[in-house]
């Protein structure tokens, strides 16, 4: 009958939207509280952990909100993934806090597995700034794809937080 054509196209229409939905709904991670570290090592971003599968290949962009108990201390960010294969590219960006004073940037390709640091700034800052970062990649083994990041040098007096509101957007495409 019409009546019954309708309602298996209907649900149909329904079980395609939600499907379409979900593979193209964008994660939004984000960090709840504030982190700090006063070593020199990369450490992972808690929140900014990103579980990933085979075969899928993820856009990747956000925004750290860092501060420094001192202007002269130094930032490392970078990242930690599964195995990878092609594409794998990520570049993070900061703004300097004076006007027209210049970006301090670093990318390129993340390893095939493990940790990779693409941005080291000497002096900081002090006060809370930005580093933006973005990138895409393809995962050849199910994992893990985390943001991190560190001191240049390891003191306790003067470590670097990560503030609460950072965040993490990834889209699989």
């Amino acid at each position: 009958s019409d009546l019954n054509y309708a309602s298996v196209v209907s649900n149909y229409a329904s079980v395609i939207s939600a499907t379409a939905l979900t593979f193209l709904s964008p994660k939004v991670l984000r960090v709840q509280n504030t982190q700090s570290t006063a070593g020199s090592a990369l450490v992972d971003i808690s929140g900014l952990a990103l579980t990933v599968a085979a075969g899928e290949t993820w856009e990747v962009e956000g925004l750290l909100m860092l501060s420094t108990s001192a202007a002269t201390v130094g930032l490392k960010v970078g990242t930690s993934v599964p195995v990878l294969s092609l594409p794998r590219f990520i570049e993070f960006t900061r703004l300097s806090a004076g006007q027209s004073a210049g970006i301090i940037g670093g990318g390129g390709l993340m390893q095939v597995s493990g940790t990779s640091q693409f941005l080291s700034a000497a002096n900081a800052g002090g006060v809370i700034f930005g580093v933006r970062y973005a990138g895409v990649f393809n995962v050849a083994s199910a994992g893990t794809f985390r943001i991190m990041y560190g001191g240049t040098a390891s003191t306790a007096a003067s470590p670097v937080h990560i503030m609460q509101g950072s965040y993490m957007k990834a889209i699989k495409i």
